[in-house]
């Protein structure tokens, strides 16, 4: 981590100022939490052998991309110490951020996204400091956009460093927001820390920062890579709590520090009620989090995780972090996040003991986005294709590589044809008339253009580009441009006709 000497000095001078300027209780007991773990074979008993190859080198080999002479610019760092009251349901949390003008002009004003305080009363911001503790009086905080306008010009290559302390009261799971459903807040069962901080929006050239208005369905966050040092306290547990996260905790006792490099964010989960399968794949420790009623369900996604995270590693490249999380989620969606994803508990509830369900689907479906979202991120709000096309179309890659005899038909009849799916491909979130239409032109749509698209040029070169395209594109943001311009330095079809099928000009 770049000027790491520099980093630790200031979050020693963030602790510092935490105490003497945010109000904090010390935790009147240490949090008990579960370190005793069961390993599970990451081999289903009726695990077909695999005959699908799909990791041959394409015909004709890219040009590769020249390599870069000067180092890679500076990164956005997060340095966030919270307190969470277990009793109250309420988080203390002193935040540091360095945030780097990585433009060619001068910045002058900082945008921060605040996605907690889309709910009533969840957010309240104490201050914000600079770095020389100059408070800022005359910040602008409005829906989930908070402008910090800076009192001289940031010069392209300069960095600006700011301090925030902030408490949040969680909402009720599914509570009314000015967002669809989302993880974020308590139920009986689980407390989820998700989108819970600000964070620095991409700025891009000729754009600016790049913000999206929220929506009922779908994502609209735009996440840049980043470094994470979170630290977590626990106070008033009625009883020992497990925590999942998109880290491997490196704390010791009563506080717990997650590390994370190049993510594009930091969530977390907690319960008295996890049962947790553990796996080491290639150096990367895999997880499972699952309520005990649904031990034997869960096992099976558990399974499912790992060896899609094998799979996606040799087709797309090999997965980047230490970890990789799943949790039961106590709510009726999933969702994806930087080393850690949520299963939706419906699908547990409705598994048959079969792969042919949508939890082993799904499964499959949240850890590809390691890929398609966490490696190469994208506007999630404008082109969500190409993180959920991918995704969904990795279900079907999953079936015909473990489950090649049995299970290829039925993740079409099942998961595709019945719908119908009609739509442009690349749809945005906005101009679809229902989370239906959204789906079905975006998922289902999208996944058949993969398809066809793949049909056109053959495996040695649709898996040559994918694998290319994460590589290229690796903690950055990529356009549908950058998409197609790839796959065009990997075959010489003509593949405008799909795109005159498949999308909206």
């Amino acid at each position: 981590m770049k000027n790491l000497h520099y980093l630790i000095v200031l979050f020693i001078i963030l602790l510092v100022l935490t105490s003497c300027s945010s109000p904090r209780v010390e935790p009147s007991s240490t949090p008990t939490i579960a370190t005793q773990t069961p390993t599970i074979s990451a081999t289903p008993e009726d695990q077909a052998e695999a005959t699908f190859t799909p990791t041959a080198t394409a015909t004709e080999t890219p040009t590769p991309s020249p390599t870069p002479t000067t180092p890679p610019p500076p990164e956005i760092q997060y340095v966030i110490s919270t307190e969470l009251d277990y009793a109250s349901l309420t988080l203390t949390v002193a935040q540091f951020i360095s945030i780097p003008n990585n433009s060619s002009t001068p910045l002058d004003e900082i945008m921060l996204i605040v996605p907690p305080n889309l709910y009533k009363d969840a957010f309240r911001l104490n201050s914000i400091t600079w770095d020389n503790s100059q408070e800022v009086t005359d910040h602008n905080l409005r829906g989930s956009q908070l402008y910090i306008p800076l009192p001289e010009p940031l010069e392209p290559g300069m960095t600006k460093n700011i301090l925030l302390y902030y408490e949040l009261w969680l909402p009720p799971n599914n509570s009314s927001s000015e967002v669809g459903p989302t993880p974020f807040g308590y139920t009986t069962r689980q407390i989820n820390l998700v989108d819970w901080y600000p964070f620095v929006p991409p700025y891009r050239e000729g754009q600016g920062w790049m913000i999206r208005e929220p929506w009922a369905y779908g994502e609209f966050f735009i996440y840049p890579a980043a470094n994470f040092d979170v630290t977590i306290t626990l106070k008033n547990l009625p009883q020992p709590m497990i925590i999942a996260a998109s880290a491997p905790d490196s704390g010791e006792g009563e506080t717990h520090r997650y590390l994370l490099e190049q993510g594009r964010n930091f969530v977390w989960s907690i319960s008295p009620s996890y049962t947790m399968f553990e796996e080491q794949v290639n150096g990367t420790t895999i997880r499972g989090y699952v309520f005990l009623p649904d031990a034997i369900a869960g096992e099976q996604a558990f399974y499912a995780t790992v060896n899609a995270l094998q799979l996606y590693s040799e087709l797309f490249g090999p997965y980047p972090h230490p970890m990789l999380t799943m949790v039961q989620a106590d709510f009726d969606h999933g969702m994806e996040y930087q080393g850690l994803y949520f299963l939706n508990r419906g699908f547990f509830s409705s598994y048959d003991g079969t792969a042919g369900s949508y939890l082993i689907a799904i499964a499959a479906h949240e850890t590809s986005h390691q890929w398609w979202y966490g490696l190469v991120a994208n506007d999630q709000a404008r082109e969500p294709w190409l993180d959920e096309a991918l995704a969904t179309y990795c279900e079907y890659i999953f079936y015909e590589y473990y489950y090649p005899e049995r299970l290829v038909d039925f993740w079409w009849d099942i998961r595709v044809n019945p719908y119908q799916p009609a739509g442009w491909v690349n749809s945005t979130i906005y101009n679809t008339a229902g989370y239906r239409d959204y789906r079905d032109a975006i998922y289902l749509q999208g996944a058949i253009f993969l398809n066809d698209l793949r049909n056109l040029i053959g495996d040695d070169a649709f898996f040559a580009f994918l694998k290319d395209y994460a590589s290229t594109f690796t903690n950055q943001i990529a356009t549908g441009n950058d998409f197609f311009r790839i796959l065009a330095g990997h075959t010489d079809a003509d593949f405008t006709p799909l795109l005159t099928t498949y999308f909206e000009r």
